[in-house]
């Protein structure tokens, strides 16, 4: 027989949803996979509309300095302003690339030598920016 559970009042957030209690939210086994699953879902839903917002606004001239630019769209387009100052901006130093030969230097080992150029290019652009 189930344990009796006294009735409880629904509580309402200010946006009238009824506010969730963590015992409630973890009782139900797969609601860490659905936030985590709502997370993720509006990082890329975010990161798509930002890719159409650049998409729809008109071509600049070519005198245009882009790092000034990036800095004025970086309000609207904060991750696609960061990337871009990235590949933009010159290094300060000489270290970044030393970095990026290091990095390289490990991805094409002795046990890597047959690793395609596409491949070690594709990870060591993911790997710098992150």
């Amino acid at each position: 027989m189930p344990a009796l559970v006294p009735a409880q009042k629904k509580s309402k957030g200010h946006d009238g949803r009824p506010i969730v209690t963590a015992a409630a939210f973890l009782a139900d086994s797969d609601d860490e996979e659905d936030a985590t699953a709502h997370i993720q879902a509006g990082v890329v839903m975010e990161k798509e509309d930002g890719l159409q917002a650049y998409l729809r606004i008109p071509r600049v001239a070519a005198d245009v300095d882009l790092l000034a630019w990036w800095k004025v769209q970086s309000g609207k387009l904060p991750h696609l302003a960061k990337m871009a100052s990235q590949f933009l901006a010159p290094p300060a130093s000489t270290s970044g690339v030393e970095r990026a030969f290091s990095a390289v230097g490990h991805m094409h080992g002795d046990l890597r030598k047959c690793t395609g150029e596409s491949t070690i290019e594709h990870s060591l652009m993911a790997g710098m920016n992150t």
